[in-house]
C-alpha cells in the first residue's frame, strides 16, 4: 500500500478497524470492543499540541486497519509513557533530544519500548504528518536498541514465570480435580484450565473459541474421541478463518464437552444459531463485533486463570510458595516438555501455533525442568515445600470420617501381605480412581498414623528408578507428585510418634 492511499485511508471520519467494527476518528476517546480485546485510547488527556495530536490519531488509525488491536494498544501505552517524561507541555514536535533523554530514563526491562516506538514515529513521517523531524528518523536508524528479552524465563527455568516442573504440573492437574470435586471450581473454570494444560494457547485463541469448536466423533471401533478446534493467533488473517485440530483425552473431552452444552443452554436466547455461542462467554452487548457477540476478552480470560489461581494455591517444590498461574507459562511448559521428548523445532513451532522456528530454539537451550533422581533423601527434603499430601493424619478407625464401613478401608495385598489398611477414605461418593496411589493426593484420604507408607514409597521409588534406567525419564517423573505426598505423611507420622526423620 502507498504513503498517499495510506494517508487517505487513515484521515477517513471512520476508521475500519482490522477483523471488524468501526470507531469514529473524531471521537474522544476511542471506544471499542474487538475481537478477544477492548481498547480505551483517550487524547484530550495527552500533554500535545493540536497538530501533533492529528498526526498521532491518523497513524494509529493506520495501524487499527492493518494490524491487531494488540498490537496497537501496545504503541498506544508506549506513546502514553514516552509523553510522561516530556519537561513541557503542549509539544508540537519530537525531537531527536527527546529520543535521547527518553532512552536515558528506560532500563534493560523497558528498552524495548523505543523499538515500538520507533517504527511508529518512523511511520508518522513517511506518511508526510506534522510532529517528527527528520533528524528522529535518522538518529532511530543509527542508534542499537535492545530487544525485548526473548526466552529468558525459558532459559533460565525461573521458577516464577519460566516454564512449570514436571511435579508442578502434576499438583495443578490434581489440584484442579479435587477441587472441581469438592465444587470449589466451576464446570466453566474446569474446562478453561484444562485447554491450558492441554496446548498452552494465548488467551486470546480461547476469547474468540466457540462451542462448535469442542466435537465428539462415536469411531467405527467403538472409542470416544474428542477434538477441540483452536482459532490459529499471531496470524496475519482474519479471526477465525484458520483452526489448529487437537485431541483431547478423554476425560477432559467429556467434561469439556458437558461445559459447552451448559453454554449452549444457557444462552440459547441469545443467538439464533446457537452454535456460534461464545465458549467462554462475556457479556452481552450490542457495541460488540458481531461475529464475536458475547465473547470474552483476552483481559478477562486472564482474569478466570487469577481467580483459578488463588483456588487452587498450589505449592511449589522450588520455592515453597504458591505457583504463579500464566498463560505464558503454559506455553514455555508445552515447548520445554516437547523438547525434552525429542521433538523436533518444526514439530515445537506446530505446538505453540508459531509461523516459523525462529522463536522456538530457546527451548532447545533450556535447562531440563526435571528432577533427574529422586531417592528418599530428596523426597524428605521436598515434600514440606510441596505440599502435596492434602487429606488428615488419623491414629485409626475409630478417628475416620465413615468409622469402620468396611468400604470405607485403603488397603492392599502389595504393601502389606496381611491386608493392614493405610488408611481410610472420607468420602461417600464414588471414586474411580486407582487407590491406594492416588489417595495420598486427595483431600478425602485419612492415612493411618501406623500404616504401611514406608512401603508404598519403596515401591514407587523403585518403579521410578526402574523406569529411569530404560530411558523412560519422562513416565518415570509421572509419579513424582505422589511420592513427594507419602514422603509428607510419613514425615507427619515420624513427628507426632517421635522418630527420626534421618
Amino acid at each position: 500500500m502507498s504513503e498517499e492511499i495510506d494517508l487517505l485511508a487513515s484521515s477517513q471520519r471512520v476508521i475500519q478497524v482490522k477483523g471488524g467494527g468501526v470507531i469514529f476518528f473524531e471521537a474522544d476517546p476511542w471506544i471499542f470492543r474487538g475481537v478477544g480485546q477492548n481498547i480505551k485510547f483517550s487524547f484530550d488527556d495527552l500533554a500535545i499540541g493540536v497538530e501533533l495530536r492529528g498526526s498521532i490519531k491518523k497513524t494509529l488509525a493506520w495501524y487499527l486497519e492493518n494490524h491487531s488491536l494488540g498490537h496497537v494498544t501496545n504503541i498506544y501505552m508506549r506513546f502514553r509513557h514516552f509523553v510522561k517524561n516530556w519537561q513541557a507541555s503542549q509539544r508540537e514536535y519530537i525531537t531527536s533530544a527527546d529520543i535521547l533523554n527518553y532512552r536515558g530514563v528506560l532500563n534493560d526491562s523497558t528498552a524495548w519500548y523505543l523499538g515500538t516506538l520507533g517504527g511508529f514515529f518512523k511511520k508518522i513521517h513517511r506518511s508526510g504528518y506534522p510532529g517528527v523531524e527528520k533528524s528522529v528518523v535518522d538518529l532511530l536508524s543509527q542508534i542499537k536498541i535492545k530487544g525485548n528479552k526473548k526466552g529468558e524465563a525459558v532459559r533460565t527455568a525461573d521458577p516464577d514465570i519460566g516454564a512449570y516442573t514436571e511435579i508442578e504440573t502434576q499438583a495443578l492437574f490434581r489440584e484442579l480435580k479435587n477441587k472441581f470435586h469438592s465444587k470449589e471450581i466451576s464446570l466453566k473454570e474446569y474446562s478453561l484450565f484444562s485447554l491450558f494444560l492441554a496446548f498452552g494457547m494465548r488467551n486470546i485463541q480461547y476469547a474468540q473459541m466457540k462451542v462448535c469448536d469442542i466435537q465428539y466423533i462415536n469411531g467405527i471401533d467403538g472409542a470416544d474421541t474428542y477434538l477441540v478446534k483452536i482459532p490459529r493467533g499471531k496470524k496475519r488473517v482474519i479471526p477465525r478463518s484458520s483452526f489448529l485440530e487437537m485431541r483431547l483425552n478423554p476425560e477432559a473431552g467429556a467434561m469439556i464437552l458437558e461445559y459447552a452444552n451448559q453454554v449452549r443452554s444457557k444462552f440459547s436466547d441469545e443467538l439464533q444459531d446457537i452454535e456460534l455461542l461464545p465458549l467462554f462467554p462475556g457479556r452481552f452487548t450490542s457495541d460488540q463485533v458481531n461475529d464475536f457477540y458475547g465473547h470474552s476478552t483476552s483481559a478477562q480470560i486472564g482474569c478466570i486463570l487469577s481467580g483459578i489461581e488463588k483456588k487452587l494455591a498450589v505449592v511449589s517444590e522450588r520455592t515453597g510458595k504458591t505457583i504463579n498461574i500464566s498463560g505464558v507459562r503454559f506455553r514455555r511448559s508445552i515447548g520445554t516438555r516437547a523438547v525434552e521428548e525429542g521433538h523436533g523445532l518444526l514439530t515445537v513451532a506446530a505446538l505453540l501455533d508459531h509461523e516459523d522456528t525462529q522463536n522456538v530454539g530457546v527451548y532447545v537451550e533450556a535447562t531440563s525442568t526435571m528432577i533427574d533422581k529422586i531417592d528418599k533423601a530428596v523426597a524428605f527434603k521436598l515434600a514440606p515445600m510441596a505440599q502435596a499430601f492434602k487429606g488428615k493424619l488419623i491414629e485409626g478407625v475409630s478417628q475416620a470420617t465413615r468409622g469402620a464401613d468396611p468400604s470405607s478401608l485403603i488397603r492392599s495385598p502389595r504393601f502389606d501381605p496381611a491386608y493392614k489398611p493405610m488408611g481410610s477414605c472420607g468420602e461417600f461418593g464414588f471414586c474411580n480412581l486407582m487407590a491406594p496411589l492416588s489417595c495420598y493426593t486427595c483431600s478425602n484420604f485419612e492415612p493411618w498414623l501406623d500404616g504401611p507408607h514406608e512401603k508404598v514409597l519403596d515401591f514407587l521409588l523403585g518403579e521410578r528408578e526402574r523406569l529411569s534406567g530404560r530411558g523412560d525419564a519422562r513416565i518415570a517423573a509421572v509419579n513424582d507428585q505422589t511420592i513427594l505426598a507419602v514422603s509428607q505423611v510419613i514425615l507427619i507420622c515420624n513427628k507426632q510418634l517421635g522418630f527420626s526423620n534421618e
